[in-house]
């Protein structure tokens, strides 16, 4: 399973607007189309909304994430989520076949193998 740790720092002030539609508009899509919701948190004191996804599916993460962005449920958002982004710091977490967790940055994952390795990422 490839998962992904996300950090969204919100504008000031729209963090809670931004949970909400993570809740009811995001989320449920998302579960749909077989994402792993491992985890969702929001950090007040640094406006941030962290979240944690697994996809395990027979396409591509990319082609996983353009489809919920495709959802009815998504396309029927009044607004955008991202206009109160400040900041995305993405970053995917590769499990080894011998169990062993690594962090990497996005950058570095391939888009033919999820289990190759990549110098200096040991």
């Amino acid at each position: 399973m490839l998962v992904q740790l996300r950090t969204y720092t919100i504008s000031q002030g729209a963090l809670d607007e931004f949970a909400y539609q993570w809740e009811t508009k995001i989320k449920p899509p998302r579960k749909k189309i077989g994402s792993h919701i491992l985890g969702a948190r929001i950090i007040r004191v640094a406006d941030q909304f962290v979240r944690i996804l697994g996809y395990d599916g027979p396409n591509q993460w990319e082609e996983m994430d353009n489809a919920c962005h495709l959802s009815p449920e998504r396309q029927a958002m009044q607004s955008d989520p991202a206009r109160n982004f400040a900041r995305i710091e993405p970053f995917l977490w590769i499990r080894f076949p011998d169990g062993k967790p690594l962090f990497l940055p996005a950058q570095y994952i391939s888009k033919t193998s999820q289990h190759e390795h990549h110098p200096g990422a040991d």
